[in-house]
């Protein structure tokens, strides 16, 4: 017994050390692999139930044996595989996207006035291979009806194709109008390509997806369960949102295609509508999604719109993910945070922060520049809130400004620095975002943008209570375990 029982420890043990040493110079690994550690955990859990319910202690220490050989093994292929890139994916990333620049034949600016925004875009163009654009024009649209309706009326202009990707599409009544649109559209001929995240949307019928299809219409998941096991991306997810129109107008904001962002559903979301040359950017990011799902690459101008204005605002895409080696939203938020002169206002529904992104707030009030963190109070998440709560001490103590959102669920993302830099989209103040999911981002180099931005956070402000380091300090000891559970669970929520 005494043997079985310090096979079984020095089999949990060589899995911690394996998880948690090896990788330790590389956190993507880790927080992407925190399943496989739950997994062997579990294992180790369902063994020791069976040495309780048999006295077979020699089988079950067998069987035990098996599994953890098997599932290490498995583990190990698949850590050393993506710790490395093997699958290949950035490497083609980078072909395809150098194929589709050339075919869309994408007018560019080299340089900015200020050496700030320049550096941060040459960072962005060096990290995602996206570069600043200044021929455009952008309308945020900030009440949730207004979002989807300004999208369901572009949708209807559409006269070549659309493309379509988007975290979440649910068959409710905003899925409903949706599909009922584009079955018209591709009726009238129009090409319509749908991508969703198999995870994300996992209630979305194969009825619903029957129907688009009837039409011509091709709509395909990122990755389902099986895949994402078979490819060592169990914890990774397509978390990107957006909706392109002819290759001449684009949405991208933090929305999800479902009822639950609609007014009255307690969410409060952005979108912003673009026209211009940034469009065929996000035009590349689709198809070179489309690639990693189908296998297909698409080749043709037809999908890229020149833009003939040559004064508008200057923006810039910035993609990341994980089997891509830069780690590039870590590295724009943390670029942002710490170029700040003035004052930063960070906008999130989640605050689970990384050290790099903590230390910069921390450096920044330190520093003088005036922080304020505006956090939604509710989530979608217990846990989630749980965990946010954790970090406020550390951000109090040095002079950060914490609004807790109290009316509805704030989703909106949003890091705005001194007026002049504004990134919005998709990509949360989470590990996940930072590490692990496919986002997408839309950068302003525009002061008079950045302020329309501005008076929208404003309201936000309004609608929030300060929270200070005193409410913090009052709390009861079970309210600080919650949270220590929050900070122990962050990184895979």
């Amino acid at each position: 017994m005494f043997r079985l029982w310090r096979g079984v420890f020095l089999l949990f043990i060589i899995t911690i050390i394996y998880f948690n040493l090896f990788f330790l110079g590389n956190k993507k690994v880790i927080i992407a692999y925190y399943p496989y550690l739950l997994g062997v955990s579990g294992l180790l859990g369902l063994s020791l139930v069976g040495m309780y319910f048999t006295d077979n202690l020699s089988f079950i220490f067998k069987l035990l044996f098996i599994l953890f050989f098997l599932f290490g093994i498995f583990s190990f292929v698949q850590t050393w595989r993506n710790k490395g890139l093997l699958n290949n994916y950035y490497i083609e990333r980078e072909q395809y996207l150098k194929q589709l620049t050339e075919v869309a034949k994408t007018d560019t600016e080299d340089s900015l006035a200020d050496d700030r925004e320049d550096g941060i875009s040459k960072l962005i163009e060096r990290t995602s291979g996206l570069a600043l654009t200044t021929n455009n024009k952008a309308k945020a649209i900030f009440k949730e009806e207004d979002i989807f309706a300004e999208m369901l009326a572009q949708l209807k202009e559409a006269k070549d194709h659309i493309h379509i990707c988007f975290y979440i599409i649910r068959d409710d009544r905003i899925g409903e109008k949706l599909k009922k649109l584009l079955i018209e559209k591709a009726r009238d001929g129009v090409e319509v390509r749908v991508i969703y995240d198999k995870l994300g949307s996992l209630q979305l019928g194969q009825n619903y997806k029957e129907e688009l299809e009837e039409v011509g219409i091709e709509i395909k998941a990122y990755n389902s369960l099986v895949t994402s096991l078979l490819r060592g991306k169990l914890n990774h997810r397509n978390h990107r949102k957006n909706l392109i129109v002819d290759g001449k107008v684009a949405f991208i904001g933090d929305v999800n295609l479902g009822d639950e962002y609609v007014t009255g559903n307690k969410r409060e979301s952005i979108q912003v509508k673009i026209k211009g040359e940034a469009v065929s950017w996000m035009q590349k990011v689709f198809l070179i999604d489309w690639h990693y799902i189908t296998g297909k690459k698409i080749l043709s101008d037809r999908y890229f719109s020149q833009y003939d204005e040559k004064e508008g605002v200057a923006i810039q895409l910035i993609t990341t993910g994980f089997d891509t080696p830069w780690s590039g939203m870590n590295k724009h938020y943390f670029a942002l945070i710490t170029a700040a002169q003035k004052e930063i206002y960070l906008v999130t529904p989640y605050l689970i922060l990384n050290d790099n992104i903590l230390t910069a707030l921390q450096t920044a009030a330190l520093k003088g520049v005036d922080v304020n963190v505006v956090v939604s109070k509710e989530t979608d998440n217990l846990l989630l809130s749980w965990a946010n709560m954790s970090f406020f001490e550390e951000l109090l103590k040095v002079g950060v400004t914490i609004y807790h959102y109290q009316d509805e669920f704030l989703h909106s993302k949003m890091l705005v620095v001194d007026e002049q830099i504004l990134s919005l989209g998709s990509a949360n103040f989470n590990m996940r975002s930072l590490y692990l999911d496919y986002e997408l981002n839309v950068v302003f180099f525009n002061q008079d943008f950045s302020k329309k931005i501005m008076e929208e956070i404003a309201l936000n402000l309004e609608q929030s209570k300060r929270y200070e380091l005193e409410d913090y300090q009052q709390l009861e000891n079970w309210d600080r375990v919650k949270l220590l559970i929050g900070r122990l669970l962050a990184p895979i929520i």
